[in-house]
């Protein structure tokens, strides 16, 4: 909204939003609500990228990394990320997303086509 209007209030409102998702961990029983959450804190990234202070834009990066798209998570979750379903699309999208924002998409990137193409996902 903020982007939109440029109306202070809704900027107030994401960053308390991305102050919130970053102070817990993203940990569950399936990749599926880390991945939406690495989608949700990125989006927030990129959009509000040019208004937030360098501190947050560290912040919010090392929440995505730290939280999202670790590999050492990936890994953990690997049987989500197999087979025709909606935990494998939800959970690479968020991956992909993830990495694309905080701009690791070369190593991350590799490391799903290699999971995808040795597990024949697509």
């Amino acid at each position: 909204m903020y982007l939109l209007t440029q109306d202070e209030k809704y900027f107030v409102r994401a960053l308390s939003e991305m102050d919130r998702s970053c102070s817990c961990t993203w940990a569950s029983p399936t990749f599926l609500w880390t991945a939406e959450m690495t989608v949700s804190v990125s989006i927030g990234l990129d959009w509000l990228w040019d208004k937030l202070s360098t501190s947050n834009q560290t912040r919010y990066q090392a929440c995505i990394v730290n939280n999202g798209i670790n590999l050492e998570i990936f890994n953990h979750y690997s049987e989500d990320f197999k087979g025709n379903t909606n935990r494998n699309i939800v959970g690479h999208g968020g991956y992909v997303i993830g990495s694309i924002v905080i701009e690791t998409t070369k190593k991350v990137l590799l490391h799903i086509r290699n999971q995808t193409l040795f597990h024949k996902v697509l």
